[in-house]
């Protein structure tokens, strides 16, 4: 079936995406850090953009943690319905 195999490939290349997307925002993250360390703000300063940062980070993390595992769900149970509309169909 064709939504059938379109929902598997959006679970796939949501899995896939979060192979790459992680390694990139660490990456992003720690330039963003070297970056803002090389501008010599004062001390307090410094602190209160890297809290800001990392705080973000977590909350941005989470949410899109969030999402993932519900569009994984998701996926997952309308898979499971077309398999069970599959198997009444051949009855």
């Amino acid at each position: 079936m064709v939504v059938s195999e379109r929902v598997a490939k959006i679970k796939q290349r949501y899995s896939i995406w979060i192979y790459y997307g992680i390694p990139i925002v660490i990456g992003w993250f720690a330039w963003f850090f070297y970056e803002l360390y090389q501008t010599h703000l004062p001390f307090h300063e410094l602190k209160a953009a890297l809290i800001g940062c990392v705080t973000g980070g977590i909350i941005g993390g989470a949410f899109g943690i969030k999402r993932y595992r519900k569009v994984q769900r998701v996926a997952s149970e309308i898979l499971t319905q077309i398999e069970e509309f599959k198997d009444l169909q051949n009855r």
